[in-house]
């Protein structure tokens, strides 16, 4: 198996996991599906793997699936907010069983989205750029969430605690999620907009579908990077301590930078693609 960071920092947690006599708050294994919902949780699909833009359209299941499905869904006009609005979502392998871990998309809201953009086509080069603005969109803003979970193992290596990611989305993601107070939310969006210049996809594109949601939206595209810096040490300093307002700030942000996918090979992130939610009695 070619390396993999992800991989390393799996085992690395596993191996924690097994020589620390930390217990487990049995609540904290809800966290993931109170904020998801258990029909979007555990909703039928199916899994990919994740290397790149280029690598995903290549992969003719998710290209079938498209084709099959694409006259399957209306098009509406309603705003993907990501995990606001469960158009899609990130499960961290912190968590068992590891069968659901990875990026999540209702195909749904991607089908949405992408005849959306269809509209506005002369902003695009061809089809095919259409249909990778529409799935980066999500996948930028879920990557972000996984970079998160990969620093916080990191620290939990280094802090020989393994409990710090799962009491950090209890005690601060879980509590100010849905607000402009949750960090890690402002980050992904924030690491979104940087990315997504990196395609030369459309900015006023980016800018037009942030917006129906994101009232700091504009605050976005002047977040230059001493502000991206100084909120990722604040965001760790609150893993670190599972405080939203933690009394001392670290300055451990390289450790993002660190963890940036760009700076990775074979990350093998599994990808999921959801038709409907689960009927749950």
């Amino acid at each position: 198996m070619a390396y993999s960071l992800t991989h390393e920092l799996i085992s690395s947690l596993d191996r924690l996991k097994s020589t620390n006599d930390t217990k487990e708050n049995p609540e904290e294994d809800d966290v993931i599906k109170r904020l998801i919902t258990p029909e979007w949780y555990y909703a039928k699909g199916f899994k990919i793997y994740f290397h790149s833009v280029e690598n995903l359209f290549f992969n003719q299941t998710f290209k079938n699936t498209l084709d099959n499905t694409f006259n399957d869904y209306l098009i509406n006009n309603e705003y993907d907010a990501f995990e606001r609005t469960l158009s899609s979502w990130y499960v961290p392998y912190h968590y068992f069983p590891r069968e659901k871990w990875g990026i999540h998309l209702r195909l749904d809201r991607l089908i949405n989205t992408i005849k959306k953009l269809n509209k506005k086509s002369s902003s695009f080069k061809n089809k095919e750029d259409i249909i990778k603005a529409s799935t980066m969109y999500f996948i930028l803003h879920e990557l972000f969430h996984y970079m998160v979970e990969n620093c916080s193992t990191v620290l939990e290596i280094i802090k020989e605690n393994p409990l710090l990611y799962k009491q950090y989305l209890v005690s601060v993601y879980e509590t100010t999620f849905s607000t402009e107070n949750c960090i890690e939310e402002n980050l992904a969006n924030t690491y979104l907009m940087r990315e997504w210049k990196e395609y030369n996809f459309p900015r006023n594109i980016l800018c037009e579908l942030l917006s129906y949601y994101d009232t700091n939206y504009k605050n976005l595209l002047y977040y230059g990077e001493d502000k991206f810096s100084l909120d990722v040490r604040k965001l760790l300093s609150q893993i670190l301590y599972s405080c939203s307002n933690p009394k001392i700030v670290e300055p451990i942000e390289g450790v993002m930078s660190r963890i940036n996918p760009k700076n990775m090979k074979d990350h093998q992130i599994p990808l999921w693609f959801h038709y409907y939610p689960e009927i749950i009695s």
